[in-house]
């Protein structure tokens, strides 16, 4: 897996493995008093989309979690 972070707006993550071959780009930017995350992933097809999408929305909001409760830890 590579990735990579542009400080402090970006992080962009490559998954090679065929098993879920992605790109994942984060933008991240102060929003008023909050912080706004904008989440993107790009498959290397829509066969491989379809076959993840009943599920990936579910692990995403995992991936969420755990953030937050890294960010938390960190106030």
């Amino acid at each position: 897996m590579s990735s990579g972070v542009a400080e402090p707006e970006r992080i962009v993550i490559e998954n090679p493995d065929p098993a879920h071959r992605f790109r994942m780009s984060m933008r991240i930017e102060v929003d008023g008093e909050g912080t706004r995350v904008d989440w993107s992933m790009i498959f290397d097809s829509a066969t491989e989309f379809a076959r993840v999408k009943n599920f990936i929305v579910a692990a995403n909001e995992e991936n969420f979690d755990r953030l937050a409760a890294v960010l938390a830890e960190q106030v």
